[in-house]
């Protein structure tokens, strides 16, 4: 689904006010994926904050994973393994912010930890 250049200007335009806005790092990622949801609706979604320094999540908020358990299987992934598309913070595929999964693993999604241990059994 596309949206407007209107729309998105709004979104990118309500983002940037958030981020503006003072708020701790939970509110804000309430905030921002809310914003996001109503523009983009989605089966999953995931944002985190990252400390600048060590690169590690700090908060997160996703929706769509299976709850906690999902939580904590897609974080054991993103720390403690390996995987396609250089989730892993090791690869230099780590400073592009977005990845196709389907362009990572060569059309082949199985090749993915995340995929068969996560995503995949949820369906998306």
């Amino acid at each position: 689904m596309a949206i407007s250049a209107a729309s998105e200007d709004r979104v990118v335009n309500e983002v940037k006010r958030l981020c503006n806005a003072g708020l701790d790092q939970r509110t804000l990622l309430g905030e921002v994926a809310e914003c996001l949801r109503r523009a983009v609706p989605s089966e999953a979604f995931c944002l985190s904050a990252t400390d600048p320094s060590s690169e590690l999540v700090t908060h997160a908020v996703a929706g769509g994973f299976g709850g906690l358990k999902g939580g904590r299987l897609f974080f054991e992934h993103i720390y403690l393994e390996s995987d396609v598309n250089g989730y892993d913070g090791i690869s230099e595929r780590w400073s592009q912010p977005v990845m196709l999964l389907s362009e990572a693993t060569g059309g082949r999604l199985e090749r993915s930890i995340r995929y068969r241990e996560l995503t995949g059994p949820l369906g998306l």
